[in-house]
Formats: C-alpha cells, structure tokens, sequence
C-alpha cells in the first residue's frame, strides 16, 4: 500500500469496515471514515487506529439524507489531506420483501447504496486532478446471492 497515503473508508466503524480501517491503519495510511450509527465504535477504533503511529478522523454521515458530497468531501480533505484511496463500503439493510417494500425502503437502498458510493466516487476523482488513485467499491453477496428477506 505504500503508493497510497490517506484512505477514506464509508461504513468505517463497524464489521468489513473497521478491519479494513485497522488493516490500512497497519500498513502506514492515515485513515477517515464515515459513520452514521456507529458512534460508540469510533472511540475504540481511533485508539487502535492512532496506535499505529497514523491520523484519524471520523465523519457522521448520514447517506440516506440529503447530502452535499462536495461539501462533505471538501470538509474530509481539509482535516486529513489529499485521499488518494476512497473505499465505498457503506450499506444499508432493510428487511423487505416485494410484498412489503415501499418507496421509502426502495430510496433508502438507492441512495446509500448506489447514489453515495457514485458522488464520492465523482469527487474523488476530481480532486484527484492528475493524481493517481483508486476506488474500491464494496457490495454485498446478496446481489449474487438474492434471498426472499432483503
């Protein structure tokens, strides 16, 4: 991981993405995630993260709301610097089946699924400029594997 030097990580608090945060913490990037509901993690994570001698920051988020991502992006990078590395790995489960769905549960999955990891993905690149860096976008097996309860 040496070329890259700030990570920021979507759904960073919690499950895959408090590994991956501690895992690039190891190798030597400084780290920011977004959160949204994981608060009570962040304490523990950014003295695990701080530990390996790297800065940490954690963003509240909430992707299923309206959300400037520019302002969002621009704010990250004035704490943290430069992120040469965005890993879109933020999710969100409703139990739903095409019996019970609705609207709201259709936008949230797009919006926090879809929508965020696409407009953090464009303002990474744009401030990228002529950078190099990369996009890791996460999603869940269900996608390959559709059960009858999400």
């Amino acid at each position: 991981m040496g070329t890259y030097k700030t990570a920021l990580i979507t759904g960073g608090a919690q499950r895959i993405g408090s590994s991956i945060t501690e895992h690039l913490a190891k190798k030597g990037l400084n780290i920011a995630i977004q959160f949204n509901n994981s608060k009570k993690n962040i304490d523990n994570l950014k003295k695990k993260v701080e530990r390996k001698g790297v800065k940490f920051e954690a963003f509240k988020a909430d992707f299923n709301k309206k959300l400037d991502y520019g302002s969002f992006f621009e704010n990250i990078e004035k704490r943290i610097g430069h992120v040469d590395l965005l890993i879109n790995n933020s999710s969100t489960f409703i139990f739903d089946t095409i019996r019970n769905t609705n609207y709201e549960i259709f936008d949230s999955h797009v919006n926090v699924n879809l929508k965020a990891p696409f407009f953090l993905s464009k303002y990474f690149v744009k401030k990228l400029k002529k950078k190099n860096g990369l996009i890791i976008n996460i999603i869940d097996q269900r996608v390959k594997n559709i059960t009858p309860y999400f």
